[in-house]
C-alpha cells in the first residue's frame, strides 16, 4: 500500500517546524553572550539558557521512548495505515494547553528541570544535534510506513494518559515552540542586558 498523501503532508509539517525550532535555537546562541543567555528577570523566573535546556531535557526523554516504542513497533508489523493520520482527543487538548498562545500554568517534573546556571558552550554543543534527532524519528516513521495511529504509549508528566506517536512527535514540537516564545518575551524585557 502507498502511503497516504495525508500522512506526507502531515510528516512534511513537522519537518517544516522543526527546521523554524533549530533556526531559532541557531539565532539566540549565536546572537546573545553568557551574561544574556542566564539573565533572569527575578529569581523566580527562568534564564534563556535555563528554557533552552528544559526544551532539551523534555525532549530527549520522549524521543527516546518514541524511539522505543516504534522500533517495537516496525519489529512487530505495525505499518501501512488504511486512514491518515488523526489526533487523538488528548493529544489535541494536550497540545493546545501548551501552546504558546496558552495561559495555562505548568510546573516542571523535577527531571526536566535546568540547572540554575547553564553554560553557553554546553548549550551550542548538545541542543542541535540532540534536537537534529528528532529528524530520525520522524524519517523512521516516513521511511517505515508506520501506522501513527497504532504506536501509543504514555509519557513522563502524562503517565495516565497514552498518545500515538505523531502526537507525541507534535508534543515535542509544541512544547519548544511554547518556550521559545517565553524567550522573546525575556528578551523584550526592558532590563534585559544589551551588549556592551
Amino acid at each position: 500500500m502507498s502511503r497516504l498523501h495525508n500522512d506526507i503532508e502531515f510528516l512534511n509539517s513537522l519537518r517544516d517546524d522543526l527546521n523554524n525550532i533549530i533556526n531559532e535555537f541557531k539565532f539566540y546562541l549565536d546572537s546573545l553572550n553568557e551574561v544574556q543567555l542566564n539573565w533572569k528577570e527575578n529569581s523566580e523566573k527562568w534564564a534563556i539558557a535555563q528554557q533552552l535546556c528544559h526544551i532539551k531535557l523534555h525532549n530527549d526523554t520522549l524521543l527516546d521512548i518514541s524511539l522505543q516504542e516504534t522500533g517495537r513497533a516496525i519489529e512487530s508489523g505495525v505499518r501501512s495505515p488504511d486512514k491518515p493520520f488523526r489526533s487523538c482527543a488528548m493529544g489535541s487538548l494536550y497540545t493546545g494547553i501548551i501552546s504558546p498562545t496558552s495561559s495555562f500554568k505548568f510546573r516542571s517534573i523535577a527531571q526536566f528541570m535546568p540547572n540554575n546556571t547553564v553554560r553557553k558552550s554546553d548549550l551550542k554543543a548538545k541542543l542541535i544535534p540532540s534536537t537534529n534527532k528528532i529528524f530520525n524519528l520522524i524519517d523512521l516513521v516516513d521511511q517505515q510506513k508506520v501506522n501513527m495511529n497504532e504506536v501509543i504509549f504514555s509519557v513522563p508528566g502524562s503517565q495516565h494518559y497514552k498518545f500515538p506517536v505523531g502526537d507525541v512527535i507534535k508534543i515535542m514540537l509544541v512544547h519548544a515552540k511554547r518556550h521559545l516564545s517565553q524567550i522573546k518575551d525575556i528578551v523584550n524585557h526592558p532590563d534585559f542586558p544589551q551588549e556592551n
